[in-house]
């Protein structure tokens, strides 16, 4: 599928069609965002994995999960869905692809009749944090990934 970015006006971002992910998707998908399947393989027959399409070529597309118990560090919410993907075609962003897709996926969690959706991401991926933010989200609390070598050798480990 080729994904021909000429003459799409943000006037023609109107006609983006949202829908559930079909197999037929499949190497749209892989043109937006290539490991996906290898990288996520779970997230295929998610109910919450949504399609942009326009013209029938896909621009963008999110997968949202739905949990129906606390989250062990939110525990006053009871149910709650997570947006654990969100891409957009690099060549259609900044033209309101993402926010569309942001308001898409609140609407999924509002129909699942859950009281809170959340979303991670990076620290350093400020186009993403300022989509979130313009949407409505609020940072809720920031995390540190530390990340140590246990090869043998490495920073003193003895090895076995």
């Amino acid at each position: 599928m080729s994904h021909k970015t000429k003459g799409m006006k943000k006037e023609g971002l109107s006609k983006i069609l949202f829908r559930r992910f079909e197999s037929r998707d499949v190497e749209g998908i892989r043109i937006i965002y290539p490991q996906f399947f290898e990288d996520c393989p779970k997230l295929k027959s998610e109910e919450g994995f949504i399609v942009a399409e326009i013209n029938g070529r896909i621009v963008g597309f999110f997968v949202v999960t739905t949990q129906m118990t606390y989250p062990w560090w939110d525990r006053d919410v009871k149910s709650w869905c997570e947006i654990v993907e969100l891409h957009v075609y690099h060549k259609l962003w900044r033209k309101g692809i993402g926010t569309q897709l942001v308001k898409k996926a609140i609407d999924y969690a509002r129909s699942k009749g859950v009281e809170a959706i959340y979303v991670i991401t990076g620290e350093g991926n400020v186009p993403a944090r300022k989509l979130y933010e313009k949407c409505g989200f609020k940072e809720y609390e920031r995390k540190i990934r530390y990340k140590r070598s246990v090869r043998a050798g490495d920073n003193g480990l003895i090895e076995f």
